[in-house]
């Protein structure tokens, strides 16, 4: 995992979803046991929001990609 003070914007963004996720997920693992000191943990709060948003916009992409499989309803269908 990169030092939370070290994790820049160009870094998260070659990030694939899944390990900006699971960079968030040992995140918030340090800050739970209480890991860090003061500044280090307002550090990893600022990497963590930074984070959030590049899975909210992968994510986002993704249903932009999922809903031109269905252009009609711009729903996805489901198989259920």
């Amino acid at each position: 995992m990169y030092p939370a003070s070290l994790m820049k914007t160009a870094e998260i963004e070659k990030l694939s979803f899944e390990d900006a996720l699971h960079q968030v997920e040992a995140l918030v693992s340090k800050l739970e046991a209480g890991e860090l000191k003061l500044d280090e943990t307002v550090d990893a709060v600022a990497t963590g929001q930074d984070l959030l948003k590049h899975c909210r916009a992968q994510l986002a992409q993704a249903e932009v990609k999922l809903q031109k499989l269905n252009p009609e309803t711009g729903d996805v269908e489901s198989e259920s």
